[in-house]
């Protein structure tokens, strides 16, 4: 036999010599588990609660366990699902992350997002996208509000300072990274962005919410939510704040100020049929510097201006429930704002 090799078995002799007594202490210290006379045999499942020895088929129709996994989306292919079966990149903020970032707008409960490239320009103008090619009107990028597309349709992009909702209302956000063309169609090239409110009947009762500082200067937020005896479960709801300008070396003035109203109401007259309607109303205004042309020397001028965007919308939607696994819904609503750039 080499010496070389002589070697390595009298090392390996040696080490495990060494580890036998600390083996063996281990042994001794951990439970031993004792069979029970007439105790039925272990099911063998793993800690998830899942049999190693059970087949392919019967182990795809087990439940994810894991909740973070859990969580029912429907963005992925516009049917419900979870997020640990569907086959996307898909991320859901949910309405505790929400409450717990302490975010006052949905630009920065998207910051929370994995993948999402989240820039401010100034202190009300947004730049988002995924995957890259962001600025300030990434086209690349679907964004819907109850499934109701909020990006402008002359180039693709989102008004971000425009949006906006009763945030303690959102049942969840669905992100999707990658592309959605084929479900989705256009602006779906890079992701998807589904920000879906609580039903009425989620939201009853009186929500106030007042707060200020030296940046939000003063926010106030009021919602009501009942049930009429016709089975009609309604919310209506009025919000505004008025932040302070971002920081600036040269005395840019970006404030930003908001008032928005709405209602949303909900009826089931069956099991199988239900339908909503809901619209909301709302007045921004922003500043941000600007350079106009002037018919004297230098020809030029940078002045500090301010932008008002009035909007509007209306939606309405029908679903109906055929059978356990088919349903369809209807759905149509109208949107109406003036371009603040």
């Amino acid at each position: 036999m080499p010496i070389k090799r002589f070697g390595i078995i009298a090392m390996t002799i040696v080490l495990f010599g060494m580890l036998r007594p600390a083996m063996t202490a281990l042994a001794q210290d951990s439970p031993q588990e004792t069979a029970t006379p007439g105790a039925p045999e272990s099911s063998g499942t793993t800690a998830g609660g899942l049999n190693p020895d059970m087949k392919l088929d019967d182990l795809v129709k087990q439940d994810v366990l894991v909740p973070s996994l859990s969580t029912v989306v429907t963005s992925v292919n516009r049917q419900e699902s979870t997020v640990g079966r569907s086959a996307a990149a898909i991320f859901v903020i949910t309405p505790e992350m929400i409450k717990r970032s302490g975010v006052r707008s949905i630009p920065e409960a998207l910051r929370m997002a994995p993948g999402i490239d989240v820039a401010r320009v100034n202190a009300h103008t947004w730049a988002i996208s995924a995957r890259g090619f962001n600025g300030r009107f990434a086209n690349k990028l679907l964004v819907q509000i109850d499934r109701r597309i909020v990006y402008n349709a002359t180039f693709g992009g989102v008004y971000w300072d425009m949006q906006d909702v009763v945030l303690a209302d959102v049942d969840r956000i669905e992100v999707i990274r990658g592309p959605g063309t084929t479900a989705w169609g256009s602006n779906a090239v890079n992701g998807v962005i589904n920000i879906i409110t609580k039903k009425a009947s989620e939201t009853q009762g009186t929500l106030v919410q007042s707060g200020g500082g030296n940046q939000e200067r003063d926010f106030n937020t009021v919602r009501y939510g009942a049930t009429n005896p016709g089975g009609v479960s309604w919310r209506a709801w009025g919000q505004q704040f008025d932040r302070n300008s971002g920081w600036s070396d040269t005395g840019i003035g970006d404030s930003w100020r908001q008032q928005r109203g709405g209602f949303r109401a909900d009826y089931t007259p069956t099991k199988e049929d239900t339908v909503t309607l809901q619209g909301d109303i709302s007045n921004m205004h922003g500043g941000e510097r600007i350079d106009a042309s002037i018919p004297t020397f230098p020809y030029q001028s940078t002045v500090n201006d301010t932008v008002h965007g009035p909007a509007g919308n209306m939606l309405f939607r029908y679903g109906r429930v055929l059978d356990a696994e088919t349903s369809w819904q209807f759905q149509t609503y109208f949107d109406r704002y003036q371009d603040p750039a």
